[in-house]
């Protein structure tokens, strides 16, 4: 296995394996059925710089895919499987944020970070030069979160589970799920 560092970004769950993003956008893929451990090289074509920010996804069709941006361009790569079923990389889509988003012409010279990803609702989450944006890969509408001075991770939820005490309110000791609206 070639010497690379495991970067802290959170694993990704497709179908079988478990994928984290290793640096210079490499994958280390873990099989959950065989418990074994392979390297997905990174697609031949990606652009990457020493200042790209990669994240680990799931595609649309539930497949393993890659984010990849570099300055103010998304690259969106999907694996798929050729005639000879042969896995490989394909470029999905690359979005060009100077044209989505409302930035200005100095922030050109910022570092672009991709901060977190929503996998059921398939929305980008980047750090741009003081901004937290959020894009929707497929339709491409995007909102302004945040202004924030420092870079951080974002983790998006859906619902989370608050437990109920039963010594205070004499009830069952279950909890319920709280969803996010």
């Amino acid at each position: 296995m070639p010497s690379t560092s495991l970067l802290f970004d959170p694993g990704v769950l497709v179908r079988n394996t478990v994928c984290w993003h290793l640096l210079f956008g490499d994958i280390l893929e873990f099989n959950l059925d065989m418990e074994s451990l392979a390297i997905i090289q990174k697609p031949e074509g990606a652009y990457l710089t020493d200042r790209s920010s990669v994240r680990v996804l799931r595609t649309e069709d539930r497949e393993l895919g890659l984010a990849i941006v570099s300055e103010l361009s998304i690259q969106l790569w999907g694996r798929k499987a050729n005639s000879n079923g042969v896995l490989g990389w394909v470029l999905q889509k690359t979005v060009q944020l100077d044209k989505l988003l409302p930035l200005k012409l100095l922030w050109r010279r910022w570092i672009t970070n991709i901060i977190g990803f929503d996998e059921d609702s398939n929305e980008i989450i980047l750090y741009i030069a003081h901004d937290i944006f959020m894009i929707q890969l497929e339709s491409m509408q995007f909102e302004k979160l945040a202004v924030n001075d420092c870079i951080t991770e974002y983790y998006p939820y859906r619902s989370f589970y608050a437990a109920v005490d039963s010594a205070v309110g004499g009830g069952d000791d279950g909890g319920e799920i709280l969803n996010s609206t």
